[in-house]
């Protein structure tokens, strides 16, 4: 593969999992489990969002809603050749972290290299 070749970041099918047929429950990132990592299967962006482009993971029965501010983020994920590999084979995970802010308990995710 040439170097030229790093800059296609068509809208091609990068993960292997598949969705259909299969019932997910959405959940916020409060919603998971603390220090507990799960395996992401796949991200996606969501266009049909009510404030515009909002970041998902996929995770096993559930769709969890990512922070506006982790678009960037996902986007950069979802066009790293190197990433899309590791979710592929099982080895990308999240966690989801609390923190304080302006008197609010807010989260936010932590991504994981998974070695099981």
């Amino acid at each position: 593969m040439g170097i030229a070749s790093k800059f296609n970041k068509g809208t091609g099918k990068k993960f292997n999992y598949e969705m259909d047929g299969k019932n997910f429950t959405y959940v916020k990132l409060s919603e998971l489990k603390p220090d507990t990592t799960y395996t992401i299967k796949m991200f996606y962006i969501n266009k049909k969002s009510k404030y515009g482009d909002a970041p998902c993971c996929v995770l096993d029965g559930n769709i969890v809603n990512l922070p506006k501010h982790t678009l960037d983020t996902v986007l950069e994920i979802i066009n790293d050749a190197e990433a899309v590999e590791q979710i592929n084979n099982g080895k990308f995970g999240i966690k989801s972290v609390s923190y304080e802010k302006d008197g609010k308990t807010l989260y936010a995710p932590e991504w994981v290299d998974i070695d099981w």
